[in-house]
């Protein structure tokens, strides 16, 4: 789904940017729709991800804490902890 919106609202701006049509306005208005639906769907995954991270049993926080590692951008590698299995911790944050 994210994908296809993705491709939606490219191929939105490349028309309003290329002035191929003139009714601008039902352009702007499909790009608000598209970033309305984008941005359901991102506050969509975080409650899943929550809902994920509060049931995920004890014994198995650990490795998935350790599965999402990435190499920092940093000179100091960053850890990610979870708090009390519901709050990522983030550094910096």
């Amino acid at each position: 789904m994210v994908r296809c919106l993705k491709s939606e609202f490219c191929q939105t701006v490349d028309d309003l940017v290329g002035g191929v049509y003139t009714k601008h306005e039902a352009l702007w208005e499909a790009l608000d729709e598209r970033h309305f639906d984008l941005n359901t769907c991102l506050r969509e995954t975080i409650v899943l991800l929550k809902s994920f991270l509060v049931v995920l049993p004890e014994d198995q926080l650990v490795s998935f804490e350790s599965a999402l590692e990435l190499p920092s951008r940093s000179p100091e590698p960053s850890r990610i902890t979870f708090r009390h299995r519901r709050f990522v911790a983030l550094p910096g944050k």
